[in-house]
């Protein structure tokens, strides 16, 4: 997530911005609200931005997810990654931001593990931050579905019909 500004490098300091999610854990197909904005007033702006969702195991692969409910008043731009749309988003003009707040969609199947956000975040054109990411947020454990339930319930109960009738054979 490199930007490609000629001869310049990114900065080394800690990044005046912040990168969050709005919840600790996601299920398949569930919507978590990420925002990118500045540490304190001091910070000033960002002119710009590159964000995805990654997964936090293989952090190399593709982006994960894809963002949603993009309208105008954001100022952002979809991209494709991989083929797979929406899946990052950028700044739509230079202009100062101060926060940007958008929807991510998890996706379907639960193959990608836990997740974090990671963006590259332009101070101006040659001052920047790579690697600027979120908290991990946790594949919500399938143990605490109510399907997952059911079925422990079903089990149990299985138990009950079945012990009785072992112990019978082997007295």
């Amino acid at each position: 997530m490199l930007p490609v500004h000629s001869d310049f490098t990114s900065n080394n300091s800690s990044p005046p911005y912040t990168l969050s999610a709005s919840a600790a854990t996601y299920r398949p197909g569930a919507r978590i609200t990420v925002t990118l904005k500045v540490k304190n007033i001091s910070a000033g702006y960002f002119v710009g931005f590159l964000l995805q969702a990654r997964s936090s195991s293989r952090p190399d692969l593709w982006p994960v997810g894809k963002f949603t409910d993009l309208n105008a008043s954001l100022n952002v731009t979809a991209l494709t990654c991989n083929n797979r749309g929406s899946s990052a988003v950028s700044q739509a003009n230079n202009g100062q931001k101060k926060t940007v707040q958008l929807t991510w969609e998890a996706p379907a199947n639960s193959n990608h593990g836990d997740v974090h956000f990671r963006a590259t975040v332009l101070k101006s054109y040659t001052t920047f931050w790579l690697n600027v990411t979120s908290d991990s947020v946790k594949l919500e454990s399938t143990s605490t579905t109510p399907t997952a339930r059911a079925t422990t319930a079903v089990a149990w109960w299985a138990g009950l019909l079945f012990c009785p009738l072992a112990l019978i054979i082997h007295s």
